[in-house]
């Protein structure tokens, strides 16, 4: 009977800000769906927690021989995006799925609490890319989309830009996918101008997406926020960012 390798990453959260894997163990378990899964450790300084990654091939078996990558991915993507965003100690989805799942041949990938599916045609398409840098970066994405669980309304471009500024920090997207180049405000163009403008804040103002986020989190939007954080409102940061390759084809004012 073939059997599969499932890896349990084991992260410390005891210094603040820091997510380190501080021991990796290889099991041998039966080859289901609910087994062939890896198990991710958090421990703080009051609690120990479990985040389980399940990959389903189900409805796609063509997808099987990239299993293991998944898997791999879901564990390091876990580790990195909530460092970035400054997610150590919140709470975390007790599992996280991806699923890959047949659609229409133009969908790309999507996300439901705790489950990422990626559809077939798509995925089918990027499969035998060299490095596989459209799935990681997709992943990445919608990963980052299960990290920010917001509990109340956040804007779209806040949601889509952090997403894109985190696939593009993690280096599996080109500069040009995040340069505001289309004539538009950060607020309408929400997967170009968006993220280039959070990009060039978090560059002038380092930190300021992990404490944005985190304060989004748990208190919900809040534009002053962005003053606090950086010393200049919004309206003064656009305009700052207008004058960098970033955002020099973007529009002043939204609706202008």
């Amino acid at each position: 009977m073939q059997k599969s390798i499932a890896l349990v990453l084991v992260i410390s959260t005891l210094s603040p800000g820091l997510a380190a894997c501080d021991q990796w163990s290889i099991f041998q378990s039966a080859p289901s769906f609910e087994e062939n899964s890896a198990f991710i450790k958090e421990t703080n300084q009051t609690t120990v927690s479990f985040t389980t990654c399940k990959i389903d091939t189900t409805e796609v078996p063509e997808a099987e021989s990239d299993r293991e990558l998944l898997l791999t991915l879901c564990q390091d993507y876990y580790a990195r995006i909530r460092q970035m965003l400054g997610s150590d100690g919140a709470e975390q989805p007790s599992s996280i799925q991806i699923r890959l799942k047949k659609g229409r041949t133009d969908q790309v990938a999507d996300v439901s609490g705790g489950t990422i599916s990626l559809y077939e045609n798509w995925f089918m398409k990027h499969q035998g890319d060299p490095d596989r840098r459209e799935i990681k970066g997709v992943l990445a994405h919608e990963m980052t989309h299960i990290m920010q669980a917001y509990k109340t309304e956040v804007p779209q471009w806040v949601v889509e830009g952090i997403a894109d500024y985190v696939r593009h920090a993690m280096g599996l997207s080109d500069k040009s996918a995040v340069q505001c180049e289309d004539g538009k405000h950060y607020e309408e163009s929400v997967y170009r101008c968006a993220p280039a403008f959070l990009t060039y804040v978090e560059e002038s103002y380092p930190g300021t997406i992990a404490q944005i986020n985190t304060q989004f989190r748990t208190t919900g939007y809040d534009a002053d926020f962005f003053t606090q954080v950086t010393g200049k409102p919004l309206d003064q940061l656009w305009q700052e960012c207008l004058g960098t390759t970033w955002c020099s084809g973007g529009r002043e004012a939204l609706g202008g």
